[in-house]
C-alpha cells in the first residue's frame, strides 16, 4: 500500500483556484486570539492523501467515510462532520491520485486553552485508514500583547 499523508494543517482560510490548487490564509496560526469569551472562530482544516502505487489503494466507486471532529480544552466535542463521497474515475494520467479534503471548523471557544481537530478518511474494506490531529491554541488577546 502506498497511501501516506502528504499534508495536514490549519489555516485561517482556504480556497480552491481553478487548476484546483489550495490557497491557504494565515497558515499555521501559532494562535487565535480571543477579545472576549466566548469568542467564535473558522479555521479551515487541510488533509491532503496520495497514492502513488502501481496499484492503487483508492479505486474508483470506492466509498470512502471521512470525519471531522474539534474538541476542546475539556474534551467536549465543539464540532463534528461526517461524509461518505464516492471516488470518482480519475483521468488517464501519470499523476497520483490525491485525496483533499478541506474543512471549515466553525466553533465557539469559551475560554482560552488548546482544541484539536481531528481528521480520519477510512474505507469499508478496512484496506487503509489515515487519522491526522492538529492544534488549535486559542489565547486571550491581552495575553499576547507586548507593551
Amino acid at each position: 500500500m502506498t497511501l501516506r499523508i502528504d499534508a495536514v494543517a490549519v489555516a485561517e482560510g482556504a480556497a480552491q483556484d481553478v487548476r484546483g490548487a489550495w490557497t491557504l490564509v494565515g497558515f499555521n496560526p501559532p494562535a487565535l486570539p480571543a477579545d472576549s469569551f466566548p469568542a467564535r472562530f473558522g479555521p479551515a482544516f487541510l488533509l491532503i492523501a496520495e497514492d502513488d502505487g502501481e496499484h492503487p489503494v483508492v479505486a474508483a466507486g470506492t466509498f470512502l467515510n471521512v470525519k471531522v471532529q474539534l474538541t476542546g480544552p475539556d474534551g467536549e466535542t465543539l464540532f463534528f462532520a461526517q461524509d461518505r463521497p464516492q471516488v470518482q474515475p480519475w483521468p488517464n494520467s501519470p499523476l497520483p491520485r490525491r485525496i483533499q479534503l478541506v474543512v471549515q471548523v466553525p466553533f465557539t471557544a469559551g475560554k482560552a486553552g488548546e482544541y484539536r481537530v481531528y481528521g480520519s478518511i477510512s474505507a469499508d474494506d478496512p484496506v487503509f485508514a489515515l487519522v491526522a490531529e492538529r492544534t488549535i491554541r486559542v489565547v486571550d488577546s491581552a495575553s499576547i500583547k507586548v507593551e
